[in-house]
């Protein structure tokens, strides 16, 4: 028995992989008037284009596999049948929860972004590297302020790992 399988990685630089992603850019505007993402989607041989107001690396890859098991189950009937191509622009949008990188105007021209919902070490890095890149290409002349939340699913550990992160 055949089994069919693809690989993916979330940082968008491993060309091994089955679904990878280059050139994140992040916009203002396009996706109901908010912050968002454009990048290049790649699954195996066929690139898309997608944008998103999900923000944050590890998130296109998890949009390639689902975009992946769409394909696999039978996305490619339907998109004929609505006369849709997979060459065109995908947007992905989605209904934030509060406290994940939700942006807010500030005073004085700032930006304020909330990413209190609770985290780990690794997902708070991820963060704010992504507000990081995101400041450097659409913000570079404004303060950004992030508000992070506590990590208090991590116990004893909670106090160490915040330091470890500051």
């Amino acid at each position: 028995m055949k089994i069919d399988f693809l690989t993916y990685q979330t940082q968008g630089y491993d060309i091994q992989a089955d679904i990878t992603f280059a050139n994140e850019k992040f916009f203002l505007g396009d996706i109901q008037g908010d912050l968002g993402v454009s990048f290049d989607l790649k699954i195996r041989n066929r690139t898309h284009h997608v944008q998103t107001n999900i923000l944050g690396k590890p998130h296109y890859g998890y949009i390639g596999v689902a975009l992946a098991i769409a394909d696999i189950i039978g996305y490619k009937t339907f998109l004929s049948e609505k006369k849709l191509h997979l060459d065109d622009t995908l947007i992905v949008n989605y209904e934030l929860q509060p406290g994940r990188l939700s942006i807010f105007p500030g005073v004085e021209n700032s930006i304020i972004i909330d990413s209190t919902y609770n985290s780990s070490p690794l997902s708070i890095r991820k963060i704010i590297n992504t507000v990081h890149n995101m400041r450097e290409q659409i913000f570079p002349q404004r303060k950004v302020r992030m508000l992070l939340g506590d990590m208090r699913e991590l116990g004893d550990l909670t106090e160490q790992e915040h330091r470890l992160i500051s």
